[in-house]
């Protein structure tokens, strides 16, 4: 039967449709949750491998579709990742008992049985830091963060198209409350004459460098404690800004 021109033609939906989630169903972090989601939906039958057939078992290939789609990621070496720290803690393993998950339809793994009874999801604890959120309430996935450890830094590089940048590198502090020269490691051989310290063995070099270090490590302290007095008790006194905890004490 054709349509008559000028009527819309209503197409009725599929008794099943997919709808794709955004979110993941559980926090992806926090491997209890991610356990108990993946225990509840793992579809466990027959599975066979070299010849042989194992019951209540799953592959591994399995396994990382369901993570992929628990933590709602296209990156399967991420859920890759995350399944082998389930595994780690023996929520389920390798049915030969011979190597981690591995993302392969051959590979078979059952839950971990103690005394007859299965692994629970409750025996699984622990923080998968890759997807912990970041600390900073003004981080989202569509600006790069500030934080260079931001776990989410990666990806808002790729999603803004943005080069990877380095970690942070060490450099030497141009405020130091010490003055230049003792910026210098101070070696007790370097302030000795060389004759004086060709003569003596090298049992007695060690203790003098001993007594050196703790020489001027305890000036170094000292100096700290009277920046603290100059700079930060003494003016706190004489303006009358007591500490805040002080003025507590005298309400």
């Amino acid at each position: 039967m054709r349509n008559k021109p000028g009527i819309p033609v209503t197409v009725a939906p599929p008794a099943a449709t997919v709808v794709q989630r955004k979110s993941p169903l559980v926090y992806p972090a926090l491997l209890s949750r991610v356990a108990n989601a993946f225990q509840e939906r793992i579809g466990v039958g027959d599975r066979s491998k070299n010849d042989l057939s194992y019951k209540n078992a799953f592959t591994g290939a399995e396994a990382v579709d369901l993570i992929a789609y628990i933590i709602k990621t296209t990156d399967r070496n991420l859920a890759l990742l995350l399944g082998r720290a389930l595994d780690a803690q023996k929520f389920f393993h390798d049915v030969t008992y011979e190597h981690r998950l591995r993302d392969a339809p051959a590979e078979v793994y059952q839950f971990r049985e103690t005394m007859g009874e299965e692994a629970s999801s409750k025996d699984v604890n622990g923080v998968f830091t890759l997807l912990t959120e970041c600390y900073s309430p003004t981080c989202t996935k569509d600006h790069l963060c500030y934080s260079i450890a931001c776990p989410r830094r990666l990806e808002q590089q790729a999603r803004l198209n943005l080069r990877p940048q380095p970690g942070l590198r060490h450099s030497n502090s141009k405020g130091s409350l010490h003055g230049e020269e003792d910026q210098e490691q101070k070696l007790w051989i370097n302030s000795v004459p060389k004759e004086v310290a060709d003569k003596i063995d090298e049992k007695e070099k060690k203790r003098q460098e001993v007594i050196s270090e703790l020489m001027y490590t305890e000036r170094d302290f000292v100096k700290d404690l009277e920046y603290l007095r100059d700079f930060w008790i003494r003016p706190l006194r004489s303006s009358g800004n007591a500490p805040l905890s002080h003025q507590r004490g005298e309400a």
